[in-house]
């Protein structure tokens, strides 16, 4: 709940964000949304955390709307909670971990929090800030600390490598298997296969070559002409499986 200049309520609901007029007492509703977490940063613009539609940037002044929701390979669909910095950053806690979002430049940031946080799980309404400028959360698993100062940014994108491709769950070497050959060279090496319309099941494996931080990566997979949107997976599921595949190319 947030009280503005003009005494005005601004709250957030299961439906929308809502604002109760002092001077009529009669409530306003602002876009279709389960608005969590309300915050207002210094230029009074609001930003909402909901409940599958990311986070919400409302002007006031002009009522209009603009979602942020699946960005490349981070997903803040289910905002948990968010605290803004001394430097109007907004750290959003979400099924995934913690992002940073600068409000001014409006860009995403992946964080490496492994050395500051527990292996915990969140909850809803669990970030809050410290008198000291440090962020507090708290998690099934005991309570974290850190500072937002110290934290170290992911510049690059590590790459990715394809490690195995299997046919029918069997995993495919290179030259000769069963009478055919599939694979003239190694998987990460392959730039086109060859299959008959029978064969119709596969999956792919895939890692980052950054092998020391294989758990803290999410993954963007599309098969072109199959899938509509990308698909998401986290580094313990880092096998596709495809079946009953039409033929073509």
């Amino acid at each position: 709940m947030y009280i503005d200049k003009n005494e005005d309520v601004w709250c957030g609901t299961e439906k929308s964000l809502d604002k109760l007029d002092k001077s009529t007492s009669r409530f306003a509703h602002h876009g279709q949304m389960n608005a969590a977490r309300v915050i207002v940063d210094q230029a009074g613009m609001f930003w909402v955390g909901t409940y599958g539609q990311g986070v919400a940037r409302f002007n006031p002044k002009t009522n209009k709307i603009h979602y942020y929701s699946q960005l490349e390979n981070i997903d803040i669909n289910l905002v948990l909670d968010m605290v803004l910095d001394h430097e109007e950053n907004l750290w959003i806690g979400s099924i995934d971990g913690i992002t940073k979002f600068n409000t001014r430049t409006e860009e995403f940031i992946n964080l490496d929090l492994s050395d500051e946080l527990k292996k915990n799980e969140y909850e809803i309404n669990v970030i809050d800030k410290l008198s000291s400028g440090e962020f507090i959360l708290g998690g099934d698993f005991g309570i974290d600390i850190f500072n937002p100062e110290k934290i170290r940014i992911q510049e690059a994108v590590p790459e990715i490598e394809l490690t195995d491709f299997q046919l029918f769950n069997k995993s495919i070497p290179t030259g000769n298997w069963n009478g055919k050959e599939i694979l003239h060279n190694t998987i990460p090496y392959t730039k086109e296969i060859n299959l008959t319309y029978k064969e119709n099941l596969i999956s792919i494996e895939f890692a980052t070559l950054y092998l020391s931080s294989q758990g803290e990566h999410l993954y963007a997979y599309k098969l072109e002409g199959f899938d509509p949107e990308w698909n998401y997976t986290r580094s313990d599921q880092r096998k596709v499986t495809y079946m009953n595949l039409a033929p073509g190319n």
